[in-house]
C-alpha cells in the first residue's frame, strides 16, 4: 500500500510536467508513456526578444501640408507589429491620389534623402543604415511596450494543442456538473474560485459515474487508474489557468491522494498500463511485406502504400516520435554521396541526412537534431532499405535540383566524388523545401492526385493497425512499437551511452523516463540460465516478449456474411431503424429524414460489427488452441478446416507484383549488379506510385453474382454480362464505342466512360480490368456512380479533358452536359442526390 501511495503522490507531483511534455497532434492517452519528459522551469532567459504585440497605435494624422509637393508617398515601416496599420490619412486632400501608403523601407535605406517628419507623423525615420540610433526599432516602440504590456499573457503556461483540448473538455465537464448539482449553477467560475475538498471529491465521483456525454450519446466508462490521474491533472491545470493560483492552497494534497485511491478501488479501475512490447526486426519485415503485398487493405493510390512503408523505415532506426517523421519536408532531407574511408577508391556510399524537429515544443521549439543513415551496400533484402523508398519518392516528384539527374535513378551509379573532397551533395529543388513528404491523396475526375495536406497521425496509425490485424497480431500494432524497439536496442548496445540514448530518444538527461515508460516490462533475460551458468537463450526470450509473439495467420480478421447478418438481425434497434427507413418515401420532403436515419443506422451497424469481431477474436484465442490439442492427441494433423475461414483476397496486380519482385531480388555478388538491383527496385516503386487501387467494396461488388430471376407473372429479366477480360475476347475498340450514345442505338449506355478510359490503359489480364468495364444494373446507377465517384470531386470552375474523347471541357457544368449528350449519363436531376450521398459517406467515415 505504501508503494501505491508513493506512486499516486508521484503522479500528482509530476502532473503538470506530464501534461507540459505533450507534443502536437497527439492525445494525452497516446503520449502517456512520455510522462514527465523534458519538463522545464520558467526562466527569464526563455523570454529573450519578446516583443509587444500591442501598443503600436499612432494618433498623429498625415495632412497634405505635411507632405507638400508630393502626390503619392511610399513610406514603409518594416516593424514587427505593423505600427502604421492604424495610421489615418486624408487622401482626398492630396491631388491625384485617393490613398496614401505609408511605408518606411528600413532594409536598404531608400528614404535617407527624404525629410524627417517625426514631429508631424509621430514616427522616427531611420538613418542611412536602416537603424534607429543603432537599433532596429525606434525608442517609442519600447516606451509603448512598457506601458501596454499584458503581463497575464506571460503568466499562462504554453501547452500543446492536444493538452489544451483536454483542458477544455474538463472545463465543459465542470460546467455541466455545476449546472446539475448546484442550484443556479450556471456561474461555474464562481464555484471554481470557492473550491473545497468535498466539491472536488463529488465532482470526480460524478465524472466516473457519468454514462452519457454531449447530446445524450452513450459514453464509455473509465477503466484505468491512469485515466483518472490524467483527468485530475487536467482539472488542476484548468483551475490554475482560471484563478492563477494552485489548487493545493484550497485542497489538501494528502486528502486528494487518499480520495483518488478510494475512487479507483470503488469503480474497479485497473492499474495496468499499455503494453510496451517492442517489435523485432522480423516483425518489422513482416509488417512491410504485408503492407506491400496485401490486397485486403487498399490505399487508393500506390504512392500512399509506399509512403506507409517509408514511414516505418524512417521511424525505426532512431525511434523518433511519429509526428516528427510525418512533418518531414523535402527541405529536411539531404542526399549525400560520401567517400568510404575504408575503401577510398571504391564507389561512394549513399547517405541520407534527416533533420528532425523536436515535437514536444513546451515553452517553444527545441534545437533540431540531425541523423545520418548510410546505405548498406550488401543488404540481403531491399524491403528494409529506406534509401530505395525515399529515392523513389524523390524521383517520382523530380525533386533533384539538377534536372538531368531526374531522368533516371541509374545515373546515381555513375556519380563519383572529386578527389579533393569527401562528400558530394545531391541538392533538392528549393521550391520543395516547405512541401511535406508524407502527403495525402485527393480525388480528381479520373482518379487520385497528391495534395498539399500532410498525412495525419491518426490516418497513418489506422493503416499500421490494420496491417497488424491482417498479420494476425493479438494486440494493436502502433507506431510506438518501433520506438520501443529502438529504445531497448540502444539501451542494450555497449556502444551507446545513456546520454546518447536520451539525445536520440528526445528524453531528459535522467534515465527515469526511459525506465518508466520504454524499458520492456516483460523482462528479456534468461535468469535461470544465468544462475546455472548456462548460455542464455536470448533469441528465444526476445521473440517471446516481442510484439509479434502472438502472430497467427489463422486469427479472425473480419466477420463472415452469416456472422454479420446474425449480429444485425439480433439488434432490435437496427431492425427498428431499417423499418423506419423502409416506411419513408423517396420524395424531396423525406430526404432529410432518410439521411438522418441512414447515418444513425450505419453508425450502429459499424459499432455492432466491431464489437462482434472483437468478441470473436477473443473467443478464438481461448478455444482454437484447445481444439488443436485435441486434434493432435487424436493423431490428426493441422487441416484446412482448422485454419479458420478463408479470406477473399484478389491477386496482386501486375505493377504490384513487379514491385515486390524487384524488392526481393537476391543479393548479387558483383558490385555493379548491386547498383542495378537498386535501380530496378526504384523504377518499380516509381511505376507503382501512379497505380490507383480500387476499394475493397468496389471489387466485391464487381465479383458479386447476378441476382436470380423472379418467378411468376412479374418476372423480370436481367442482362447478365459475360466477363470481358477473358483472353482475347475483349475488343477494346468495341469497348470504347460502347460509351457513346451514337453507337449504342436503342440500347442505353450502362458503362461509366471515365472507368472505361482507365481500363483501356490496362492489360487484359489485369485484375482491375473487369471491374472498370462492367455494365451497371441500370443507366441511372451508372449516372449516380459518375457523379458520386468522379464529377463531385471537381469545383465548379475546374477545366478538364474528357478521358475518352480527349476534348477540353471548360468547367464542371460543361462536363455534365458532355456526359449526358455524348455518353448518355443523365446527371441533371441527380446532382443534388449524389451530393447528399457524398455528404452521407463523409459523415459516416
Amino acid at each position: 500500500m505504501d508503494s501505491l501511495e508513493d506512486d499516486v503522490s508521484y503522479s500528482l507531483d509530476s502532473s503538470e510536467l506530464d501534461l507540459a511534455s505533450e507534443y502536437d497532434g497527439q492525445s494525452l492517452d497516446e503520449s502517456s508513456s512520455e510522462a514527465s519528459d523534458d519538463a522545464l522551469d520558467l526562466d527569464f532567459e526563455d523570454f529573450e526578444g519578446v516583443e509587444d504585440s500591442e501598443g503600436s497605435d499612432l494618433e498623429s494624422v498625415a495632412t497634405p501640408e505635411d507632405i507638400a509637393g508630393t502626390s503619392e508617398i511610399d513610406l514603409q515601416v518594416n516593424m514587427a507589429d505593423g505600427a502604421l496599420e492604424n495610421l489615418p490619412c486624408h487622401g482626398d486632400d492630396i491631388a491625384g491620389t485617393s490613398e496614401i501608403d505609408l511605408r518606411v523601407n528600413m532594409a536598404d535605406g531608400a528614404l535617407e534623402d527624404l525629410p524627417c517628419y517625426e514631429d508631424e507623423l509621430g514616427i522616427a525615420i531611420p538613418d542611412g543604415d536602416g537603424l534607429f540610433d543603432g537599433n532596429i526599432y525606434p525608442i517609442g516602440f519600447y516606451q509603448r511596450g512598457i506601458a501596454n504590456m499584458d503581463i497575464e499573457a506571460y503568466q499562462r503556461k504554453a501547452y500543446a494543442q492536444a493538452t489544451l483540448t483536454q483542458i477544455n473538455a474538463v472545463e465543459d465537464t465542470w460546467h455541466l456538473f455545476c449546472t446539475k448539482v448546484f442550484p443556479g449553477g450556471t456561474d461555474y467560475i464562481s464555484h471554481l474560485r470557492a473550491i473545497r475538498f468535498e466539491v472536488v471529491y463529488q465532482f470526480l465521483h460524478w465524472h466516473l459515474g457519468q454514462r452519457t456525454g454531449k447530446g445524450g450519446r452513450r459514453k464509455r466508462a473509465m477503466t484505468k487508474r491512469s485515466s483518472l490521474i490524467t483527468f485530475w491533472c487536467c482539472f488542476r491545470l484548468f483551475f490554475e489557468g482560471v484563478t492563477t493560483t494552485k489548487i493545493d492552497e484550497f485542497v489538501d494534497r494528502r486528502l486528494m491522494h487518499n480520495a483518488l485511491v478510494e475512487l479507483g478501488d470503488k469503480f474497479q479501475l485497473t492499474y495496468e498500463t499499455r503494453e510496451n512490447r517492442s517489435m523485432t526486426l522480423q516483425d518489422l519485415k513482416d509488417q512491410i511485406e504485408c503492407t506491400l503485398c496485401t490486397t485486403e487493405k487498399t490505399f487508393g493510390l500506390g504512392e500512399l502504400r509506399i509512403l506507409a512503408v517509408l514511414f516505418l523505415l524512417l521511424l525505426a532506426p532512431q525511434g523518433s516520435r511519429p509526428t516528427s517523421i510525418l512533418m518531414l519536408r523535402f527541405g529536411d532531407i539531404k542526399v549525400l554521396l560520401v567517400r568510404d574511408p575504408t575503401n577510398p577508391d571504391g564507389p561512394p556510399r549513399l547517405v541520407i541526412r534527416l533533420s528532425l524537429e523536436y515535437t514536444k515544443q513546451y515553452l517553444g521549439p527545441k534545437a533540431t537534431k540531425h541523423f545520418m543513415i548510410p546505405e548498406i551496400i550488401y543488404d540481403p533484402s531491399l524491403l528494409l532499405s529506406p534509401h530505395v523508398f525515399l529515392l523513389a519518392i524523390l524521383y517520382r516528384h523530380r525533386a533533384f535540383e539538377t534536372e538531368d539527374l531526374n531522368a533516371s535513378p541509374a545515373l546515381l551509379n555513375k556519380l563519383r566524388i572529386h578527389p579533393s573532397g569527401n562528400e558530394f551533395p545531391l541538392h533538392l529543388r528549393p521550391d520543395l523545401d516547405n512541401v511535406f513528404i508524407f502527403r495525402r491523396a485527393a480525388r480528381s475526375l479520373t482518379g487520385y492526385t497528391i495534395s498539399d495536406d500532410p498525412i495525419t497521425y491518426n490516418m497513418m496509425g489506422g493503416w499500421i493497425r490494420r496491417i497488424g490485424v491482417l498479420l494476425g497480431f493479438e494486440d494493436n500494432t502502433i507506431s510506438y512499437n518501433l520506438r520501443y524497439m529502438a529504445g531497448n536496442n540502444l539501451d542494450q548496445n555497449i556502444n551507446i551511452s545513456d546520454a546518447l540514448r536520451n539525445l536520440i530518444m528526445d528524453h531528459a538527461p535522467q534515465s527515469a523516463t526511459f525506465q518508466k515508460n520504454y524499458l520492456n516490462r516483460n523482462v528479456v533475460a534468461d535468469l535461470w540460465a544465468i544462475h546455472r551458468n548456462h548460455e542464455p537463450q536470448q533469441a528465444l526470450l526476445q521473440q517471446a516478449t516481442s510484439h509479434g509473439h502472438s502472430k497467427n495467420s489463422r486469427r479472425p480478421v473480419t466477420l463472415t456474411e452469416a456472422q454479420r447478418q446474425a449480429v444485425l438481425e439480433g439488434s432490435a434497434k437496427y431492425y427498428q431503424l431499417t423499418a423506419r427507413l423502409a416506411s419513408l418515401g423517396w420524395g424531396a420532403k423525406f430526404r432529410d429524414q432518410r439521411r438522418e436515419i441512414s447515418l444513425e443506422r450505419d453508425s450502429l451497424r459499424k459499432k455492432l460489427c466491431n464489437d462482434e469481431i472483437k468478441r470473436v477474436r477473443e473467443a478464438w484465442a481461448r478455444t482454437q488452441f484447445a481444439d488443436d490439442i485435441e486434434r493432435q492427441i487424436r493423431g490428426e494433423s493441422f487441416t484446412h478446416e482448422s485454419a479458420g475461414p478463408n479470406r477473399d483476397m484478389r491477386p496482386m496486380g501486375t505493377a504490384q507484383q513487379q514491385m515486390f519482385n524487384a524488392l526481393t531480388t537476391p543479393l548479387p555478388a558483383d558490385i555493379d549488379a548491386i547498383g542495378m538491383r537498386r535501380t530496378k527496385a526504384i523504377e518499380a516503386l516509381i511505376a507503382y506510385c501512379t497505380v490507383e487501387e480500387p476499394s475493397t467494396n468496389y471489387l466485391l461488388n464487381a465479383k458479386r453474382k447476378p441476382e436470380p430471376e423472379l418467378q411468376g407473372p412479374r418476372k423480370r429479366t436481367r442482362h447478365v454480362q459475360e466477363p470481358e477480360s477473358r483472353g482475347e475476347q475483349v475488343d477494346k475498340e468495341q469497348l470504347w464505342r460502347s460509351t457513346f450514345v451514337s453507337t449504342m442505338g436503342k440500347q442505353k449506355v450502362k458503362k461509366c466512360f471515365v472507368c472505361v478510359a482507365k481500363a483501356l490503359t490496362l492489360e487484359l489480364n489485369d485484375p482491375l480490368f473487369e471491374g472498370l468495364c462492367r455494365d451497371f444494373r441500370t443507366p441511372n446507377t451508372a449516372a449516380n456512380h459518375f457523379l458520386r465517384i468522379h464529377a463531385n470531386n471537381l469545383d465548379e470552375q475546374d477545366a478538364v479533358d474528357c478521358p475518352i474523347c480527349q476534348i477540353p471541357l471548360d468547367d464542371k457544368m460543361h462536363l455534365l452536359n458532355h456526359a449526358e449528350g455524348v455518353h448518355g449519363l443523365k446527371t441533371e436531376k441527380r446532382i443534388f442526390v449524389a451530393s447528399a450521398y457524398t455528404y452521407l459517406c463523409t459523415a459516416k467515415n
